[in-house]
């Protein structure tokens, strides 16, 4: 599960580069998809990589913090 992980955390940055080059009103979705997801890859570790007998969710705050986070990037890149 580690380097499956691993795995999903270097294509999530990959897609976060290219997610720059996509038109202004594609970005903020794929951006927080990208936050959302890595607060679930963070979650199962937390959970010491059982996501079978443990429950692995997000609370509404972590919502919150992804789309303020997308937005100050958006803002950070000039868009």
């Amino acid at each position: 599960m580690k380097e499956q992980i691993t795995r999903a955390r270097l294509y999530f940055n990959l897609a976060e580069v290219r997610a720059s080059q996509l038109d202004k009103a594609s970005r903020w979705p794929v951006w927080t998809s990208l936050l959302l997801y890595r607060k679930i890859l963070d979650a199962i570790e937390d959970n010491d990589y059982d996501n079978l007998t443990k429950l692995t969710s997000l609370c509404w705050e972590d919502y919150e913090t992804s789309h303020v986070a997308s937005s100050l990037h958006q803002i950070s890149i000039g868009t």
